[in-house]
């Protein structure tokens, strides 16, 4: 579902391709949380797993 609606706006006119291009950054900053500030490494994400 997700890459279908990814991959629509290609196909389309560039004025299409732009207002599927702002309804999904309305989505994002919609649906987005803040989750506070980045205090981790990818490292540490790897050493909780082990």
């Amino acid at each position: 579902m997700v890459t279908g609606h990814l991959k629509r706006p290609s196909g389309n006119t560039p004025s299409e391709r732009e207002i599927h291009v702002r309804k999904v950054e309305i989505s994002f900053k919609r649906l987005s949380r803040d989750m506070g500030p980045r205090n981790w490494t990818r490292e540490d994400l790897y050493d909780r797993q082990n």
